[in-house]
């Protein structure tokens, strides 16, 4: 079984654009969950940039992440959840960081 991969993305907001990013974030996880895709935790740093946010996808393995990755952006309200909802309201281009559980044999 391969390992289960972990997505965070930081989103840091344009000034007075916080909470237009919040609602398009969990407007994103709502239509990825609508899809049988997996859903965004939503986390705020403690660190960083003022008004940051972290979404936290899970996959069940990168294979299963990268099998969808390419098709995701060609789904319409996929798309226009990112274009129109999400990026506006971003000062600059969001961050991924990917993670991979360790499983101990």
């Amino acid at each position: 079984m391969a390992n289960r991969l972990i997505l965070h993305n930081l989103y840091v907001p344009k000034v007075g654009a916080g909470a237009d990013l919040k609602a398009a974030l969990k407007k994103q996880d709502e239509v990825w969950r609508e899809r049988g895709l997996p859903g965004f935790e939503l986390w705020k740093p403690f660190d960083g940039p003022h008004n940051a946010m972290v979404t936290v996808q899970r996959w069940n393995s990168f294979t299963e992440w990268d099998e969808t990755r390419h098709t995701v952006p060609k789904i319409p309200d996929c798309r226009s959840v990112v274009f129109d909802l999400i990026y506006p309201t971003n000062a600059s281009a969001y961050h991924t960081t990917m993670y991979e559980e360790i499983s101990e044999p």
